[in-house]
């Protein structure tokens, strides 16, 4: 969870200003430094940098814009125009440009990998693909992915702005806004959750109070935080609560059914037992009924959840060593004849049974034995033992899958 919001909002706190301007950057710069002053706490990784904003679809090396339109396809990119001034300070870097010139940075892991860009027919030659940058981190993990462009100076940002949104159908006032330079403010501070939310705040009530002739937006991690663990915590109790009133009519649905069929089956069972059938086999008889409908499910859900577990860490590792492939078929065949699937566990010498016993699917194939041939009950400690090792696996193989698949592009 709180890597979908560390994504989202990489800093703590961002102030965005549209139709921007020097006297209003620096009055904002003022009173975010003031509120961190009085709040006696300090902004880190300061991110202050001037950017024009276009969206469209990468097609080849041309990306087609249309500002009246919303791409939300896998193509689609949003185009962040950076002036290289902000970006050499920014970076404290000595980075020069001519004209036609860019420098470029994608927060998709793949490389760009050519030496031309298009935005629409205007031709951009790349002197540099950059792979890491302060602006931003490479991250496949982003709604639509962005591609910062580095060019010479604000004119040209401007001019690439005007001829985009000149054919936009929208209203004046807004197309004036999108075609004018936007101000971009984003630091961290130190502090606890409860400081950042109140500093976030305030910042956000005097932008609104001392600056209301600008269009001055402000998100804060903490804030948007709260918000987003009230939207989908509501969401989640609703879902298990649902799911628990799922589960407890499904379960009074069987014992009323099985109660129903035993009031039936009533009258069958002593004529079984008149002609010689002892009370012994019809017990017998009945529990196989339950065992099949109760036990039956569970032991195959701890089945699927092993085989989820072990096959989310095949797979990721699986994309980098290739050879783990023909490793994981010979542990699976030793794995097969390690499990009593063909054999009974009686049939294994005492001193060496515990061995079997720590393999979890000994006791889930035991259990398959015991409910199906034997018409037992499965042993409550061997299968809470395969329990808990298949909801371990499953939580194992998630991080690792998580952790890797960023970079399962690049090696495939």
């Amino acid at each position: 969870m709180n890597d979908i919001i560390s994504v989202r909002y990489p800093r703590e706190c961002e102030v965005t200003i549209y139709r921007t301007n020097t006297q209003t950057e620096e009055k904002v710069h003022t009173i975010i430094e003031e509120i961190i002053r009085k709040n006696n706490t300090k902004a880190e990784n300061e991110r202050i940098y001037h950017l024009g904003e276009l969206t469209g679809y990468l097609d080849g090396n041309k990306m087609i814009l249309d500002p009246d339109k919303y791409y939300s396809d896998k193509t689609s990119s949003s185009v962040v125009l950076i002036p290289l001034a902000d970006y050499n300070r920014l970076e404290e870097k000595n980075e020069t440009l001519n004209d036609g010139e860019v420098l470029l940075f994608s927060t998709q892991t793949k490389s760009y990998g050519q030496n031309e860009i298009y935005l629409d027919d205007t031709k951009f030659n790349i002197k540099k693909e950059l792979d890491k940058s302060q602006l931003d981190e490479k991250n496949n993990d982003k709604d639509i992915p962005i591609t910062y462009m580095i060019m010479k100076d604000e004119e040209q940002i401007l001019n690439i702005l005007k001829q985009t949104y000149e054919k936009s159908t929208q209203n004046d006032e807004t197309k004036a806004s999108l075609m004018a330079m936007t101000y971009y403010e984003a630091f961290d501070m130190k502090g606890s959750s409860e400081l950042k939310k109140n500093v976030e705040q305030q910042i956000r009530t005097a932008l609104s109070e001392q600056v209301p002739e600008t269009f001055c937006s402000c998100s804060g991690r903490q804030i948007n935080k709260d918000s987003f663990y009230k939207l989908y915590g509501s969401l989640f109790f609703m879902g298990m609560y649902l799911g628990f009133m799922f589960l407890m009519v499904t379960v009074l649905i069987i014992y009323y059914k099985q109660i129903s069929e035993g009031y039936d089956d009533k009258g069958r069972y002593k004529i079984m037992q008149q002609v010689g059938m002892d009370k012994q086999e019809v017990k017998k008889s009945i529990r196989s009924q339950v065992l099949m409908i109760f036990f039956l499910p569970l032991i195959m859900a701890i089945e699927y959840l092993l085989s989820l577990g072990f096959a989310l860490i095949v797979s990721a590792g699986t994309v980098f060593f290739k050879d783990l492939e023909h490793i994981t078929t010979v542990v699976l065949m030793a794995w097969i004849y390690g499990t009593p699937i063909m054999y009974s566990l009686e049939m294994i010498p005492a001193n060496i049974k515990w061995l079997f016993k720590v393999n979890p699917m000994t006791a889930v194939i035991e259990s398959y034995h015991r409910i199906l041939y034997w018409k037992e009950l499965p042993l409550g400690k061997d299968v809470l033992y395969s329990a808990v090792f298949a909801i371990v696996m499953v939580i194992i193989g998630e991080l690792v899958f998580a952790k890797l698949d960023d970079n399962f592009a690049e090696e495939l």
